[in-house]
């Protein structure tokens, strides 16, 4: 079994953020848009602090809820027309779980400079 590779931190945000970028394009697309996007950030800090028990995709689910006024639009979602069922778009969720993971590295760093500076 192969060792990870060491984790290099400008180079993997750097992809990251150059993902991030693509897929706001692709997600973003509303009149609404930016607003949605500030709430959709504010939930994901709030599922990263624990304030959310539920998992990453049930709370994308209940953001977008939310955003689409509890079922009068479809914004976000994806509907399959062999299975007759609503989707969270792709784009959405990876952008989701992008900005995750770079909210989650802020935090980490956020909690070891503040612990180095106590």
């Amino acid at each position: 079994m192969e060792a990870n590779p060491p984790f290099n931190a400008n180079k993997d945000d750097n992809l990251i953020n150059r993902r991030l970028i693509l897929l706001k394009r692709k997600v973003f697309v509303f009149p609404t848009s930016k607003a949605d996007q500030e709430f959709f950030e504010v939930r994901i800090l709030a599922y990263l602090m624990g304030l959310d028990k539920e998992s990453l995709s049930k709370s994308c689910w209940d953001m977008v809820w939310v955003r689409n006024n509890f079922g009068e639009s479809s914004k976000y979602l994806y509907f399959n027309e062999r299975t007759q069922k609503l989707y969270l778009d792709i784009n959405f969720f990876e952008w989701a779980k992008l900005t995750c993971q770079l909210m989650n590295e802020e935090l980490k760093l956020k909690a070891n400079n503040d612990e180095n500076n106590s």
